[in-house]
């Protein structure tokens, strides 16, 4: 039944930076075609709410090179960076950013060929 899935079985656990002096905990997960962040209990707790984002609207999946400027939300680790164009670019620290960022880049990959062959009609 796995292979029947809509979207994959991805999840990680993780801090979203949500600005430049805050971070919030929980979890990463692809939904359907979204990418979603939800928030521990703990930080729901603080008024944290989910994030989401279409996974067809992320141009670029990668490893965002460790600053000491953000050293305040996160500590001096590498982040997945995911830009969305614009400018803008969501952070997130997760274990091994790197093979996240091509889990993701893939796993997006399959999501717009299968978006495609569902408004042509196909199966």
């Amino acid at each position: 039944m796995a292979s029947q899935d809509p979207a994959p079985d991805w999840k990680r656990k993780g801090t979203h930076r949500v600005s430049r002096v805050k971070a919030v905990g929980g979890t990463l997960r692809v939904a359907g075609d979204r990418l979603v962040f939800l928030p521990s209990e703990l930080e729901r707790r603080m008024h944290a709410e989910d994030w989401s984002l279409a996974l067809a609207d992320i141009t670029g999946f990668r490893v965002a090179p460790v600053r000491v400027a953000d050293a305040i939300v996160g500590g001096l680790r590498p982040r997945l960076a995911l830009d969305v164009g614009r400018g803008t670019t969501h952070l997130f620290v997760v274990p091994d950013p790197r093979a996240a960022a091509e889990e993701l880049l893939a796993i997006a990959a399959e999501a717009a060929v299968d978006a495609r062959v569902r408004a042509e009609g196909g199966a």
